[in-house]
């Protein structure tokens, strides 16, 4: 899934030091519209901020549980 690669991008640009700006923005771009609803809901904790792992479960999930169509 690309979702999933995007988000791991994220987190792995999020702790990389001189990584462009354009890349960051890139990746915000594509992965804010799954990550700021669980930002919303989920607290930063100690410094580290969970939304992606949870935006990774739910997504996991839905790929799962969710059947696909036959002739797609």
């Amino acid at each position: 899934m690309a979702e999933c690669i995007a988000i791991f991008a994220v987190v792995l640009t999020s702790w990389l030091s001189g990584v462009p700006a354009a890349i960051t923005t890139l990746l915000r771009r594509l992965t804010d519209g799954v990550l700021l609803p669980f930002q919303a809901i989920i607290p930063v904790l100690g410094g580290m901020d969970l939304s992606p792992l949870a935006a990774l479960f739910v997504l996991q999930a839905i790929a799962h549980y969710v059947p696909t169509c036959p002739t797609g």
